[in-house]
């Protein structure tokens, strides 16, 4: 991995009881250069080649409600999102329920992939950070595998903000605003 590389990790329930913070809209803007360039670096460390469909999911995410798309897919989701979309950083939301065994991060290996979508569209990891569980990859910081998304029932989440240490003030400041909203949720 790179050294850089500097994940906020959240171990979070929550079981629709607790406020929901209202979410500022999800408005466009450009992903400063300095953001932009830290975070492809962080993906080119193993030889990972950011583009089109492989773009940073921050990235993605900015293209999106340019098209006027944002996706509602869940409140704690719908949350990180913006954080994703105010900050440039890469954010994973997984169903912490669906991982198994122990987590870690590495890069991808030589022909490892993973069905990101329900039309089974695949994302080849090799040479991409990764968070993977015992089955393998299931999270980077451009798509995560459908296999441990969100969904309705989804109580438990593993969430993962992708991090650099080039960028400590713009970390520290989504680590203020995650820790100002979790305060609302439980720790698992």
């Amino acid at each position: 991995m790179s050294p850089e590389f500097s994940p906020l990790l959240y171990n979070l329930i929550w079981d629709g009881s607790q406020d929901v913070p209202e979410l500022p809209p999800a408005e466009v803007s450009e992903i400063s250069p300095e953001v932009k360039k830290a975070v492809r670096d962080l993906l080119r460390f193993g030889g990972y080649k950011p583009s089109g469909r492989g773009r940073p999911a921050s990235e993605s995410l900015v293209k999106a409600v340019e098209d006027g798309r944002f996706p509602a897919i869940h409140p704690v989701v719908d949350f990180f999102n913006v954080v994703s979309l105010q900050s440039g950083f890469p954010i994973s939301v997984l169903d912490a329920d669906k991982l198994e065994g122990e987590t870690g991060f590495r890069l991808g290996e030589t022909d490892e992939s993973y069905i990101f979508n329900p039309s089974g569209q695949e994302l080849k990891v090799e040479g991409l950070p990764v968070l993977f569980d015992q089955v393998g990859p299931t999270g980077s910081p451009v798509k995560d595998a459908q296999r441990t998304k969100v969904d309705s029932s989804t109580t438990r989440f593993f969430v993962v903000v992708w991090g650099t240490n080039e960028l400590p003030e713009q970390l520290e400041q989504v680590r203020r605003r995650v820790d100002a909203w979790t305060s609302r949720c439980q720790l698992a």
